[in-house]
Protein backbone atom coordinates (compact mmCIF):
# COMPACT_ATOMS: atom_id res chain seq x y z
CA UNK A 1 0.00 0.00 0.00
CA UNK A 2 2.99 2.13 0.71
CA UNK A 3 4.23 1.79 -2.67
CA UNK A 4 0.93 2.92 -4.24
CA UNK A 5 0.53 5.97 -2.33
CA UNK A 6 4.48 6.96 -3.41
CA UNK A 7 3.76 6.00 -6.99
CA UNK A 8 0.18 8.02 -6.72
CA UNK A 9 2.11 11.00 -5.58
CA UNK A 10 4.94 10.64 -8.22
CA UNK A 11 2.39 10.70 -10.91
CA UNK A 12 0.65 13.29 -10.13
CA UNK A 13 3.45 15.74 -9.10
CA UNK A 14 4.28 14.68 -12.50
CA UNK A 15 1.08 15.33 -14.02
CA UNK A 16 1.25 19.20 -12.27
CA UNK A 17 4.30 20.21 -13.90
CA UNK A 18 3.37 18.94 -17.17
CA UNK A 19 -0.11 20.41 -16.84
CA UNK A 20 1.87 23.75 -16.08
CA UNK A 21 4.59 24.20 -18.72
CA UNK A 22 1.11 23.40 -21.28
CA UNK A 23 -0.86 26.14 -18.78
CA UNK A 24 1.93 28.43 -19.82
CA UNK A 25 2.14 27.32 -23.47
CA UNK A 26 -1.45 28.80 -23.79
CA UNK A 27 -1.05 31.82 -21.80
CA UNK A 28 1.41 32.74 -24.53
CA UNK A 29 0.13 35.17 -26.70
CA UNK A 30 1.62 35.88 -30.23
CA UNK A 31 2.10 39.44 -31.00
CA UNK A 32 1.87 40.96 -34.62
CA UNK A 33 4.92 43.46 -34.56
CA UNK A 34 5.77 44.16 -38.19
CA UNK A 35 8.89 46.81 -38.04
CA UNK A 36 9.45 49.08 -40.36
CA UNK A 37 12.88 50.82 -41.63
CA UNK A 38 12.98 53.15 -44.42
CA UNK A 39 16.01 53.45 -46.24
CA UNK A 40 16.31 56.88 -48.24
CA UNK A 41 18.12 56.96 -51.33
CA UNK A 42 18.87 60.82 -52.66
CA UNK A 43 18.03 62.34 -56.26
CA UNK A 44 20.51 60.99 -59.05
CA UNK A 45 22.99 63.22 -60.35
CA UNK A 46 25.45 64.18 -63.33
CA UNK A 47 26.70 60.95 -62.46
CA UNK A 48 23.43 59.60 -63.85
CA UNK A 49 23.16 61.53 -67.27
CA UNK A 50 26.41 59.92 -68.04
CA UNK A 51 25.85 56.25 -67.62
CA UNK A 52 22.21 55.76 -66.86
CA UNK A 53 22.06 54.48 -63.72
CA UNK A 54 23.51 56.05 -60.14
CA UNK A 55 24.83 53.78 -57.56
CA UNK A 56 23.25 54.16 -54.12
CA UNK A 57 24.42 52.97 -50.57
CA UNK A 58 22.26 53.71 -47.56
CA UNK A 59 21.89 52.52 -44.18
CA UNK A 60 19.87 52.95 -41.13
CA UNK A 61 19.83 51.26 -37.74
CA UNK A 62 16.97 49.33 -36.24
CA UNK A 63 16.53 49.32 -32.52
CA UNK A 64 13.84 46.66 -31.90
CA UNK A 65 13.70 48.22 -28.34
CA UNK A 66 12.56 51.71 -29.12
CA UNK A 67 9.35 49.46 -30.73
CA UNK A 68 5.97 50.22 -29.16
CA UNK A 69 4.41 46.99 -28.92
CA UNK A 70 8.22 45.51 -27.59
CA UNK A 71 7.65 48.52 -24.71
CA UNK A 72 4.06 47.86 -24.19
CA UNK A 73 5.10 44.13 -23.36
CA UNK A 74 8.77 44.62 -22.37
CA UNK A 75 8.42 42.41 -18.79
CA UNK A 76 6.11 39.90 -20.94
CA UNK A 77 8.21 39.07 -23.70
CA UNK A 78 9.07 35.33 -23.85
CA UNK A 79 11.02 35.78 -27.65
CA UNK A 80 10.97 37.67 -30.48
CA UNK A 81 10.95 36.32 -33.80
CA UNK A 82 11.24 37.46 -37.37
CA UNK A 83 9.42 35.13 -39.82
CA UNK A 84 9.95 37.16 -42.88
CA UNK A 85 9.83 40.41 -44.71
CA UNK A 86 8.74 42.58 -47.88
CA UNK A 87 10.32 45.49 -49.68
CA UNK A 88 8.69 48.67 -51.29
CA UNK A 89 9.85 51.79 -52.73
CA UNK A 90 7.70 55.33 -52.49
CA UNK A 91 8.42 58.01 -54.18
CA UNK A 92 6.92 61.77 -53.53
CA UNK A 93 4.00 62.48 -55.84
CA UNK A 94 5.26 60.10 -58.95
CA UNK A 95 4.28 56.65 -60.08
CA UNK A 96 6.18 55.61 -62.08
CA UNK A 97 8.35 52.13 -61.93
CA UNK A 98 11.59 52.12 -59.89
CA UNK A 99 14.55 50.27 -61.68
CA UNK A 100 17.00 48.97 -59.33
CA UNK A 101 19.76 46.68 -60.26
CA UNK A 102 22.55 44.93 -58.51
CA UNK A 103 20.84 45.19 -55.26
CA UNK A 104 21.76 44.15 -52.07
CA UNK A 105 19.88 44.09 -48.84
CA UNK A 106 21.66 43.06 -46.05
CA UNK A 107 21.00 42.97 -41.93
CA UNK A 108 24.35 42.96 -39.64
CA UNK A 109 23.98 43.24 -36.09
CA UNK A 110 25.88 46.14 -34.93
CA UNK A 111 27.19 44.18 -31.30
CA UNK A 112 28.89 41.54 -32.84
CA UNK A 113 29.51 42.99 -36.72
CA UNK A 114 28.27 39.76 -38.44
CA UNK A 115 25.42 39.58 -41.23
CA UNK A 116 22.45 37.91 -39.90
CA UNK A 117 20.95 37.98 -43.15
CA UNK A 118 21.99 38.94 -46.72
CA UNK A 119 19.49 39.10 -49.89
CA UNK A 120 20.25 39.76 -53.88
CA UNK A 121 17.50 41.63 -54.89
CA UNK A 122 19.48 41.70 -58.71
CA UNK A 123 16.92 42.90 -62.11
CA UNK A 124 14.48 43.63 -59.45
CA UNK A 125 11.42 46.18 -60.57
CA UNK A 126 9.64 47.58 -57.86
CA UNK A 127 5.98 49.25 -58.66
CA UNK A 128 5.95 52.26 -56.19
CA UNK A 129 4.20 51.67 -53.27
CA UNK A 130 4.07 48.14 -53.72
CA UNK A 131 5.62 45.63 -51.54
CA UNK A 132 7.55 42.73 -52.47
CA UNK A 133 8.32 39.51 -50.20
CA UNK A 134 11.74 38.73 -49.86
CA UNK A 135 12.08 35.10 -48.85
CA UNK A 136 14.70 33.19 -47.10
CA UNK A 137 18.19 34.81 -46.99
CA UNK A 138 20.85 33.88 -49.81
CA UNK A 139 22.75 34.21 -46.83
CA UNK A 140 22.26 33.83 -43.17
CA UNK A 141 18.19 33.31 -41.80
CA UNK A 142 15.38 34.24 -40.16
CA UNK A 143 16.70 32.60 -36.83
CA UNK A 144 20.04 34.44 -36.98
CA UNK A 145 17.79 37.89 -37.02
CA UNK A 146 15.18 36.46 -34.25
CA UNK A 147 18.26 35.89 -32.18
CA UNK A 148 19.52 39.39 -32.77
CA UNK A 149 16.29 41.10 -32.03
CA UNK A 150 15.39 38.75 -29.10
CA UNK A 151 18.77 39.71 -27.28
CA UNK A 152 17.27 43.72 -28.08
CA UNK A 153 20.64 44.01 -30.44
CA UNK A 154 20.65 46.81 -32.77
CA UNK A 155 20.72 46.01 -36.18
CA UNK A 156 21.57 47.93 -39.16
CA UNK A 157 20.38 47.49 -42.45
CA UNK A 158 21.78 48.57 -45.76
CA UNK A 159 20.89 48.64 -48.97
CA UNK A 160 23.41 48.83 -52.17
CA UNK A 161 22.65 48.99 -55.97
CA UNK A 162 22.01 50.82 -58.85
CA UNK A 163 18.75 53.11 -59.88
CA UNK A 164 17.79 55.29 -63.20
CA UNK A 165 15.64 57.49 -61.16
CA UNK A 166 16.21 60.95 -60.73
CA UNK A 167 14.14 61.83 -57.47
CA UNK A 168 14.71 60.98 -54.23
CA UNK A 169 13.14 57.81 -53.70
CA UNK A 170 12.53 55.42 -49.94
CA UNK A 171 12.90 52.13 -49.66
CA UNK A 172 11.22 50.63 -47.03
CA UNK A 173 11.93 46.85 -45.54
CA UNK A 174 9.47 45.80 -43.17
CA UNK A 175 9.97 42.55 -40.92
CA UNK A 176 7.72 40.30 -39.94
CA UNK A 177 7.68 39.54 -36.49
CA UNK A 178 5.95 38.00 -34.11
CA UNK A 179 6.43 38.99 -29.78
CA UNK A 180 5.68 36.32 -27.90
CA UNK A 181 4.45 37.48 -25.12
CA UNK A 182 3.19 35.69 -21.28
CA UNK A 183 -0.49 36.71 -21.34
CA UNK A 184 0.37 36.47 -16.91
Amino acid sequence: MKKLSISTFAVIALMAVTSCSKIADVLTVDVPTDVSVDLKIPAGSSELKSSGTKAFDVSEILDIATNPKVIEYQAKIKEIAAKGGKVSVTQGGSQIPASIKNAVLKITNLDTNVVLGSWSLDASVFLTGAAVTIGAPTSGSFADISAALDKKSKVEVRVTGNTDLLTEFIFTLTLQTVVKAKVL
